[in-house]
């Protein structure tokens, strides 16, 4: 079972947080063991499911957040329990997913255990135009039919971004891969 979770922390709250923040400053990212670790997030943080998005968000392009997290694939149990740990404390994510099925289903995970502290990002400048011109109409036709509309469903209920991604992705018959979108999702 892999225990690791690659963060970058470019606020730290605690003064044992200043080596992980130091080590973001220093290296780029750093990580923690979530057995071991006592690092919780604090603030407002991203989580963000595609490593290359991941390398590209830094202090300077990602100043609303105090920290990111990897959350490549489906998320682990761990990694929601973790994020869970840390809403416990206050600390509100974001998740900033590919315009997917998949994102959504993945995002449905995550709220399920953190509820109102996790919101799915997006933005009100992609409509269904914009997944028209710059969709992926393979991905849309790979995930329609492996997708779990159920869940998905009940995702979309609660939260009205999950919502609108779902429109535009049916209404299109497109989705969009994340680094489409970084000029809207960094500063």
């Amino acid at each position: 079972v892999d225990t690791s979770l690659i963060l970058k922390v470019f606020n730290s709250y605690e003064e044992h947080d200043e080596e992980l923040a130091r080590m973001t400053k220093t290296h780029g990212l750093t990580a923690i063991d979530m057995q071991t670790s006592k690092f919780i997030a604090k603030g407002k943080w991203a989580s963000i499911e595609n490593h290359e998005t991941f390398h590209y968000c830094n202090e300077n392009n990602c100043k609303e957040y105090d920290g990111v997290i990897l959350l490549s694939g489906n998320p682990s149990v761990m990694r929601i329990n973790w994020m869970k740990m840390s809403a416990n404390e206050g600390c509100k994510f974001v998740h900033f997913a590919d315009l997917d099925f998949f994102g959504i289903e993945h995002f449905g995970s995550i709220k399920e255990s953190l509820c109102d502290s996790v919101d799915l990002w997006n933005s009100p400048l992609i409509d269904v135009d914009f997944y028209r011109k710059h969709g992926d109409k393979e991905l849309f036709e790979k995930q329609k039919n492996e997708a779990n509309l159920k869940k998905i469903e009940k995702t979309t209920i609660g939260n009205i971004n999950a919502l609108k991604i779902f429109e535009n992705i049916t209404k299109s018959g497109f989705c969009i891969h994340q680094e489409l979108i970084h000029s809207l999702f960094f500063d």
